[in-house]
Order: structure tokens, then sequence, then C-alpha cells
């Protein structure tokens, strides 16, 4: 999995985790509840019955998304430490670290945006039968894994988790940008997809762990 491809697949789960929680009996369906990550879609290409075609569509929809995702990503960046150097002042003003905030929310729906753009177009390659078969397979996922690891919750990613994958992302983009070698990695988010796709965010988190340690040795290079 290419290092590019694998940012946008963590802004994906993000996404999906800030939309909404996973689907329960007691509380109407979110937006959560029914997007599953593009990245998702693409391991699960045979049981959809994807065919060539179709993956080509995909994989074109991947690189406009990464094209744009660092320029936003670097954006939200550039806004938070702005609204973090206000608010580190001892006289602050309050009208422009509100109009701060707004630059930083208004950088956030962008990404959030991109991601649902990517979300939608991808779909869009998806025939009406394959659509039912993503949305009978999304069920059996989160039955299973509610069945498997009844301790978990909801199916809510942790708010702990969401940070750790955000601050991955952040570091992860930043050393790409740097021209870092990004490789060491790629077995850490090869082996956190099927965790989260499984719901199994405790496992999840402590291989979110040692990606951060990998990078920690990456930047002293």
């Amino acid at each position: 999995m290419a290092c590019a491809k694998w940012i946008v697949l963590l802004g994906g789960f993000l996404f999906v985790a800030t939309a909404g929680a996973a689907p329960d009996a007691s509380r109407p369906a979110s937006l959560g509840d029914v997007l599953v990550p593009p990245e998702v879609i693409m391991q699960h290409a045979d049981e959809l019955g994807i065919d060539d075609a179709q993956k080509e569509a995909i994989h074109a929809e991947f690189e406009k998304a990464k094209e744009r995702f660092p320029d936003l990503q670097q954006n939200l960046q550039k806004e938070v430490a702005a609204l973090t150097e206000m608010m580190s002042q001892q006289s602050i003003d309050q009208k422009k670290a509100v109009g701060q905030l707004d630059k930083v929310l208004d950088a956030e729906r962008e990404i959030k945006r991109a991601h649902l753009t990517l979300v939608l177009a991808i779909r869009e390659k998806l025939k009406p039968e394959q659509l039912k078969k993503l949305s009978e397979l999304r069920e059996k996922w989160n039955s299973e894994a509610h069945a498997k690891n009844p301790g978990q919750g909801d199916g809510q990613i942790p708010q702990t988790l969401q940070t750790k994958m955000q601050h991955l992302r952040e570091r992860a983009e930043h050393a790409q940008r740097d021209g870092k070698d990004l490789s060491d990695l790629r077995s850490v988010m090869e082996e956190f997809q099927p965790l989260m796709e499984q719901k199994k965010f405790k496992e999840a988190e402590a291989v979110l762990d040692h990606g951060l340690k990998t990078l920690d040795e990456i930047d002293k290079k």
C-alpha cells in the first residue's frame, strides 16, 4: 500500500468516525452507519464482484484525492497553529480568536467534504447489486464485531483512537513532505486496516502506538 494511499485511508476512517457511530437499536441511524471507507470497498472487491474497469475507475478517484488532501491538511495545520498562537497570549482578543476558530472549522469542513466526495464518487462506480451486497456486508461486519467484542461499546471509534489516527496522519504527511522514507510504516497500516474493519479498536490503537514509535525513528534519520 503506497504511503499516500494509506494517508488517505486514515482520513477515510476518521471521516466515518466523526460522521457517526455504528448502528444501535436505541437510536436513529446516523451518517456513520451507512459509510464504508473507500479502501475497505477495494479490500472486498472480489466479494462485491468489482470488475477490472471499475477498479481502474476507483483507482483514478483515489489518485485525484491524493492530489488534493495534502494541501487541505496543510491548510488545517496552519489555521490550528494560528489559533494556538492566539490562545497562548496573555491578552486574547476574543473577536479575533473566535474568527480564527471559524477558519479552523472551515478547514475541517473542507477535509470532510473532500472525503465525502471521494466516498460518493466511488459509490457511483458500483452497480445496484454491488451496493446491495455492500450494505449486507456492512450489517454483517457490524453484527460480527458486536458479537466478538461486546466490551467495545456500540461500535463507535474511541476518541483516544481518533486522536492518534489524526496525529499519525499529520506526522506522516509532514514526514512525506520532508522527503522521508515511510516504507517502514507500510506493515503497520496493513495490520491496522483489518482491525478497524473488525472494530477491534483496542488492538488497532496498539498498532497505531507502534506506528507512532516507528515515526519517531524515521524522524531521527
